[in-house]
């Protein structure tokens, strides 16, 4: 069953980056109409795999979505060329990243509780193969997604210190102040992992501090 789903998952990533890869190259080209058409195709899709991933609470599959989410907001901002184009796309992202808070959450709960073992040895040992496997792609992605969040934050300050620094009424200037002020904090916060803290606490603390704003 599981090796099932497993395989099911890998062919819907395939297909994700198959939507991807055709976004990015029809993006480049073309008109704005068919654009725009394959951009919300693509994140309907997101948003579907995204949904039912969650119900299945399978926090490595969950996580690859949202990072490809993140990649494809990302992607967006970078073509954009206009700045406030940029920095929107840039705050999908991190909410994309915010809304892994629950995942991280499972993995945390997951992680004070060792797997039950059973009466079969060599059952048990396939399944700690797995979960070993399990965990290691966990590690390699939540590595990914402290690496997409230090960039985010990083250059939504940059975006909207740039946007400060052109002519504009002085409410929005202040309401800018502020958030990066919380932007700060929360870059700085993720920067200092305690020593005792494992990485997927200390994000779902720094998507706690963002989500304070």
């Amino acid at each position: 069953m599981a090796s099932k789903r497993r395989n099911m998952f890998y062919e819907r990533t395939r297909s994700r980056r198959r939507w991807k890869l055709y976004f990015c190259r029809e993006h480049t080209s073309g008109d704005d109409g068919r654009r725009r058409n394959m951009l919300q195709l693509c994140q309907m899709h997101y948003n579907k795999a995204s949904g039912l991933l969650f119900l299945l609470e399978h926090p490595s599959d969950l996580l690859t979505v949202q990072i490809e989410r993140v990649s494809l907001a990302e992607f967006i901002s970078e073509m954009a060329t206009s700045n406030s184009t940029k920095l929107k796309s840039l705050q999908s992202a991190l909410n994309f990243i915010v809304e892994c808070k629950p995942i991280l959450l499972i993995m945390e709960e997951r992680n004070r509780v060792l797997p039950a073992k059973t009466s079969n040895p060599q059952l048990d040992s396939a399944m700690d193969e797995m979960e070993l496997a399990e965990r290691e792609e966990e590690e390699k992605l939540t590595t990914l997604l402290e690496q997409r969040l230090q960039f985010i934050l990083r250059t939504i300050i940059k975006l909207i210190l740039t946007g400060n620094s052109q002519k504009g009424s002085s409410a929005t200037a202040g309401q800018n102040e502020k958030l990066i002020s919380h932007y700060k904090q929360a870059y700085s916060a993720l920067l200092k992992r305690p020593a005792d803290q494992n990485l997927v606490t200390h994000l779902a603390n720094v998507v706690d501090l963002i989500k304070q704003h």
